[in-house]
Formats: C-alpha cells, structure tokens, sequence
C-alpha cells in the first residue's frame, strides 16, 4: 500500500504513514484474519486486539499534546481501517466508530473538552465512543413500531430494528 496523501495538518509524516499501515496489514494478516472463520470470537481475543491496535497508536489516533501518539492524515486512516477490515470488517467498524468520536471531539469540542476526554483515549484501549445519527424513520425512540404482549405468561415481541449502531 502506498501513502502520498499527506495532509498539512497530520502530525505523522509520510514514511511512518507508509510504516503504520505495512505494520497494521501485517497484524491483520496474521492476528485477526486467522480467527475470522470463528462464530464468536470470546471477548478476551476482542479485548487483545484491541490492546494490540492501541499500543500501535491506531484506535483512535490522538494528538501528542494528549497522550497519544499522533494523529494520521485522513487518507493514512482509511488505509488503516481498509488494513484492519481485510482482517475483520468488525473489528474495523469498532476502530472506525471510535476513531470518528476522537475525530469529533479533536475538531468540535471546546478546548476545556479535548483536555479532559482526549487522553481518555490515549489512555486505555476500553474506552471506546460511538455516534448515534438520528435521520429518517424508525431511528428515533418516538418512531419504533415494536409492541410487546403477553399471553397466557409468554411474551411475544413484534417490530422491527432498522438500524445497529455497534456490532
């Protein structure tokens, strides 16, 4: 994979660009992609991962100033989760929702925010974020249709779930 999309605002230069998405392909290759083929992987292999993704600086990608080890360009990133997701598209989405969170609150909140949750996520591969977009029907509480009833001590749940947040 080739990196020559730098960004002037990414604090990763282009040869540890091109070195972090060799490196994270690799993990991919070897650690993830091999448990692939299991129904559920036990939580302590998710949890590993995980670990191993952090200390390699990827989930999610935190200024210096914060704890982290730097932040990629956006191009960088992409070509991390496409490395990840070649291993397991889940554990990729799991990176890619946590690294929009830091994203969002990286370029949106107030400074006294980014001081006090950024290097929560330096800190610990646990602490994990998502995003709940409410667009359209059926993603606001207000709008399910689902209805539970009970006969005779057996409960019957009717409905639909249009959207998962988090696999």
């Amino acid at each position: 994979m080739s990196v020559r999309h730098q960004e002037k605002n990414s604090q990763v230069d282009e040869d540890d660009s091109e070195a972090l998405v060799e490196l994270v392909m690799s993990f991919a290759r070897q650690r993830i992609r091999p448990n692939v083929g299991a129904a559920a992987p036990s939580s302590d292999d998710l949890d590993s991962v995980r670990a191993q993704l952090h200390r390699m600086g990827v989930t999610p990608a935190v200024d210096e100033r914060f704890g982290g080890q730097g932040v990629p360009d956006p191009v960088t990133m992409l070509q991390v989760v496409e490395a990840i997701a070649f291993g397991d598209a889940g554990v990729a989405y799991d990176l890619a929702a946590t690294a929009a969170a830091a994203h969002i609150v990286r370029t949106a909140a107030t400074a006294e925010q980014r001081k006090e949750i950024l290097p929560r996520f330096a800190q610990s591969a646990d602490y994990q974020a998502n995003i709940a977009f409410f667009e359209g029907f059926g993603r606001g509480p207000g709008e399910l249709r689902t209805t539970a009833t009970s006969t005779n001590g057996r409960w019957s749940i009717t409905g639909a779930k249009t959207s998962v947040v988090r696999p």
